[in-house]
């Protein structure tokens, strides 16, 4: 009973923050071409600024900036610097093998700007920095425990570039982007991020996260070195103001606990990746508005269990010498029940066949099976599921994709991935491995 009261509060939580998302969105452009399907959470880009050619960017010494001209929020002191707001459970890691303790991409680092407050305290936030050299980057703004999404300005629209044109090709780029009541006018010039209505009786949790997805040479960020500065002001007279506290949320787990009891989850021997539950990405958990949908496949496997995945991947802007279809995508090793992402393979690190053909193995680090694997070609992804661990998900993403090939292949066909599992015996056997693992 408990349970069933649980489950209930949730979905009308959730119910009622996407209703408050479509409410902020209202006066939002809806001529993006970018976005898969009409997202009143992804705002588009400015139609009255023109895109900037990234041919005109690669190698000059001009970079896009996102600084606007005028602006009441100057002072910076010490009292009113904020960057300690960046708490210590940001994950910042990108080794695709180094776990991450909520469900993310483990090649992303995620960093984690926190603030409470009561009803009476109303703040502007400054954030200012450079662009690092990555493959995408983001601000998204977020309410309370469950992460609730409440807005989103991603890279290409901080600097009026192609969905496409990965922010490498721009590092460097200054920006000062706000963080702001919904009710304090937009700073003219720059990408302005509402945040959560104040709470009515009682203090709120509100979030940001910086994402960096892919920073070049795959070198882990720092919270010391490599996050935003962040300035708070008071939005009426624009004068300093000291900070608010930042909180540490524990609350990540349990939303995906549900989902995993309720999914009933058995062991297979052969599946499709499925859509993922509608509200995975559009409602809670920190889901990233670069990402219109998700497929998963779930299982619940064996000690010596070894699954196979094909797909065809789509072109990647990581590609050289073809139109790339999407900025990034990812494949990613879960363990759902505890929240936790074990392993990702990733567009830059992947090997594929001459028709962008993909097969990754996900395995205990055996030493024949992993050689098996990358003697054949194909990618081993190690299987660091704790020994008690049997539930499993692979999540795979598609990041900003370009809409021609949203309509008509995405997670589609060959473009979706199937999954074939067998045991470590069966895998090793010649025979078996044809009949019984696919391959």
């Amino acid at each position: 009973m408990r349970l069933l009261i649980f489950v209930s509060v949730f979905l009308v939580l959730m119910t009622s923050c996407k209703k408050k998302q479509q409410a902020t969105r209202e006066n939002v452009d809806s001529s993006d071409t970018v976005s898969v399907t009409p997202d009143p959470l992804t705002p588009d880009p400015d139609p009255s600024v023109s895109p900037i050619d990234p041919e005109t960017i690669t190698g000059s010494t001009e970079l896009p900036s996102s600084i606007p001209s005028e602006s009441k929020y100057k002072e910076e002191t010490a009292e009113n610097n904020c960057s300690a707001n960046f708490v210590e459970t940001s994950q910042l890691s990108v080794d695709p093998f180094t776990p991450k303790f909520f469900t993310g991409d483990t090649v992303a680092a995620y960093g984690l700007f926190t603030y409470e407050r009561t009803r009476t305290q109303r703040f502007v936030f400054k954030i200012k920095g450079k662009v690092p050299s990555a493959r995408f980057v983001s601000f998204e703004s977020y309410e309370g425990a469950l992460q609730a999404k409440v807005d989103y300005a991603p890279d290409f629209q901080i600097f009026s570039q192609s969905s496409l044109t990965p922010p490498s090709d721009y590092a460097n780029a200054e920006y000062e982007i706000y963080l702001k009541e919904a009710d304090v006018p937009d700073i003219e010039g720059t990408a302005n991020l509402d945040m959560p209505a104040p709470p009515l009786l009682i203090r709120q949790k509100g979030s940001m996260f910086y994402r960096v997805y892919v920073p070049t040479d795959l070198q882990d960020l720092t919270l010391e070195e490599d996050m935003p500065d962040v300035f708070a002001y008071d939005p009426d007279t624009g004068e300093p103001k000291a900070c608010p506290e930042p909180y540490i949320d524990r609350a990540f787990s349990i939303p995906q606990s549900v989902l995993t009891i309720f999914r009933g989850i058995r062991h297979k021997t052969e599946y499709d990746f499925e859509p993922a539950p509608s509200w995975f990405n559009n409602l809670g958990l920190g889901g990233n508005s670069a990402i219109a949908d998700y497929v998963v496949g779930t299982n619940k496997l064996f000690d010596d269990s070894v699954t196979v995945i094909k797909f065809k991947a789509p072109n990647s802007v990581s590609d050289s010498g073809v139109d790339p279809q999407v900025r990034y995508w990812s494949l990613c090793y879960q363990n759902f029940a505890k929240n936790e992402t074990l392993a990702c393979l990733a567009d830059s690190i992947v090997r594929k066949d001459a028709e962008g053909n993909v097969v990754a193995v996900f395995g205990k680090t055996s030493a024949k099976t992993q050689e098996i694997v990358e003697g054949l070609g194909y990618n081993f992804v190690p299987d660091n599921r704790a020994d008690n661990q049997a539930t499993v998900g692979v999540a795979y993403r598609n990041l900003i994709p370009d809409q021609s090939f949203a309509d008509t292949l995405m997670y589609k066909g060959d473009y979706l991935p199937k999954a074939m599992v067998c045991s470590e015996a069966e895998f090793e056997n010649p025979e078996t491995r044809l009949t019984k693992c696919g391959l």
